[in-house]
């Protein structure tokens, strides 16, 4: 009843009518605004669990075909091709002279220092002294047997006493034969000396016995031999340095005279240095047997010698250095460095871009080395792999590769 009249109240009164129908719409608006504000928080929520895609820069490097070496890492220390260390002989006396200076070039031959010639001489004079004082001595004794001969024959004709005679010259002339010998001997030795320091005149100037540089020169030659404790000249080659160094028992068997090598100094890391392995001593070396290290340790190390190659500018004497001796080496094989390559599981893969979709491969490696591996499986010539992929990559994620990196 309470509708019907409504109903008829609104066709009757035009006013109310206009009221009623106000109120519809502003119901009407509020709906739609409530419903439009409800829709919004719906689609951002949605949104918001809609999995966005994201694509990842990459670093790329395409597989080619290059040679790769097997090498193996050993430490070693520059040293001259040559080098000689002359030092005092105390026997010529004091050095007077010295001719060369640090950094000079010398040839073979070349003058370097000089001893003084006056003391030599005055030995030499000693030794004349002595050599007239021992002949005199010798014409002495001869003179001295000959006049026991005499008296003898004389004393012969005393009968009486020839058994105590005979006993008496037996014995003095045992005695003058004796001191004869001893300075005919006395003599012979002083022959000796004399030939020996005439040889050393002749030898006071010092030569050089290679040519090369001077290296170092005592600042004081005529400290003794045990002061000094250095050589007067140190001479070096001015040929390429060589590298000493050793290797282990279980390396030895893989090295050969003639392997290439490269060497890397431990203060120039950026430069390197080409050589080939020119020895090596098939026995221990001599400072780890005197110390006795053979029997302490279980490895033994075994000295070689590597020669370098041409040239050996910035290398130093006495530069600790790096030798990495080619032991294998293969031409055209697909090779990857190692930044490429991840393992997991005792398995190596890498990832490859196909279409901008990584795509997870599993490798089969061959020889290797410190920088690369050679790839036996897994990838072909010409395939763009990722450079420092991360585990956690997946099949088909999508990449781009970076044009300046492949």
């Amino acid at each position: 009843m309470v509708g019907l009249s409504l109903k008829y109240s609104l066709h009757t009164d035009p006013k109310l009518k206009a009221e009623f129908m106000k109120k519809k719409w502003l119901v009407t608006i509020i709906g739609v605004g409530i419903l439009s504000i409800v829709g919004v928080n719906v689609f951002l929520i949605t949104k918001s669990k809609i999995p966005i895609s994201k694509v990842t820069n990459v670093q790329g490097i395409e597989v080619k075909m290059k040679q790769i070496s097997d090498t193996l890492i050993a430490s070693g220390i520059v040293t001259p091709r040559e080098e000689d260390q002359i030092f005092k002989d105390e026997t010529m006396g004091t050095i007077k002279d010295i001719f060369v200076y640090v950094g000079q070039e010398v040839k073979k031959g070349s003058e370097l220092f000089r001893y003084d010639e006056e003391e030599i001489n005055n030995r030499i004079a000693l030794l004349e002294i002595a050599r007239t004082r021992l002949s005199l001595e010798l014409e002495q004794h001869r003179e001295r047997l000959d006049s026991l001969e005499a008296d003898f024959k004389h004393n012969l004709k005393d009968t009486s006493q020839v058994e105590e005679s005979l006993r008496q010259v037996e014995k003095n002339k045992n005695e003058l034969e004796r001191q004869v010998k001893y300075t005919m001997l006395s003599l012979k030795q002083n022959e000796m000396e004399m030939t020996a320091l005439l040889k050393k005149k002749d030898n006071l100037v010092v030569k050089s016995k290679m040519s090369g540089i001077v290296k170092k020169v005592a600042r004081n030659a005529n400290k003794t031999a045990a002061d000094l404790q250095e050589p007067i000249v140190h001479l070096v080659s001015s040929e390429p340095y060589k590298v000493k160094g050793t290797i282990t028992e279980f390396d030895s068997v893989f090295v050969k005279v003639g392997q290439p090598v490269k060497v890397k100094a431990k203060v120039l890391s950026s430069e390197m240095w080409e050589g080939k392995i020119e020895s090596i001593q098939w026995s221990p070396s001599q400072s780890v047997m005197n110390s006795g290290l053979e029997k302490s340790t279980s490895v033994t190390p075994y000295p070689f010698e590597v020669a370098l190659i041409d040239n050996h500018k910035g290398l130093e004497d006495g530069y600790h250095v790096s030798v990495e001796i080619q032991i294998k080496a293969k031409d055209n094989v697909l090779t990857l460095p190692h930044d490429a390559i991840l393992a997991k599981d005792s398995k190596e893969f890498v990832f490859a871009v196909v279409d901008n979709r990584l795509q997870k491969r599993e490798l089969t490696i061959g020889l290797m080395n410190d920088a690369f591996k050679e790839v036996l499986t897994g990838v072909n010539e010409g395939d763009i792999i990722v450079r420092h992929p991360k585990i956690e990559w997946k099949d088909g994620m999508e990449v781009k590769v970076d044009a300046s990196t492949s």
